[in-house]
């Protein structure tokens, strides 16, 4: 009789065995690798969505009560009520009537509006405002002038608004976390002289 050469039956268990352990770990790798990678997407689009929110709200504040020849702006051009909401309008270049903006913060949530008509800041999602998707703000106020201003730092004249909050993203990371950022800007009216009622 002929030898036969392979493997036994302890031997391909044993490969198998072996296989199976290499397969496991690196199925696990792969998958705390793929909710890292989940977690970094979830952060860059929060951070990305702040980020809008502060380059938007602090061009259009700046641009408060600028009117081209001619216009008027509906009222009311400028104003703060309760240290939760700032409304104003300005004139828009390519479009025929100034615009109004406001934005607000209401129970944890942040509102904007961007509309041709008066605005108010008793109005609701369904008057005008919409609310910005994908972040809370806690701890949210805005300010005006010697509001802004903090112990050894510049002073602040009228014509500053000053905007801060705690922000935390709606979707939790894999750990059950939210990412969260402290915002705070200033910006500067510089049409200040053409607002009206301040």
């Amino acid at each position: 009789m002929s030898k036969q050469n392979g493997f036994t039956l302890v031997e391909l268990m044993i490969a198998m065995l072996v296989g199976l352990i290499l397969l496991t770990a690196t199925g696990a790798f792969y998958l705390v690798n793929l909710r890292a990678s989940m977690d970094s997407v979830k952060v860059q689009q929060f951070d990305k969505t702040v980020q809008v929110f502060i380059d938007n709200a602090v061009s259009e504040i700046r641009r408060a009560c600028y009117v081209r020849g001619g216009e008027s702006l509906p009222p009311p051009t400028d104003k703060i009520i309760g240290g939760s909401c700032i409304v104003f309008s300005h004139s828009v270049e390519d479009v025929d009537e100034p615009q109004s903006y406001g934005f607000k913060f209401e129970d944890h949530n942040i509102y904007i509006y961007v509309n041709q008509t008066a605005i108010s800041c008793d109005g609701d999602e369904g008057a005008g405002w919409e609310q910005l998707p994908g972040i809370t703000a806690k701890n949210a106020s805005i300010g005006r002038g010697n509001d802004c201003e903090t112990p050894g730092g510049p002073d602040f004249g009228d014509d500053t608004v000053c905007v801060e909050f705690d922000a935390e993203g709606s979707i939790a990371l894999s750990d059950g976390q939210k990412p969260t950022r402290r915002v705070e800007f200033v910006s500067i009216i510089r049409n200040f002289n053409s607002c009206d009622g301040i």
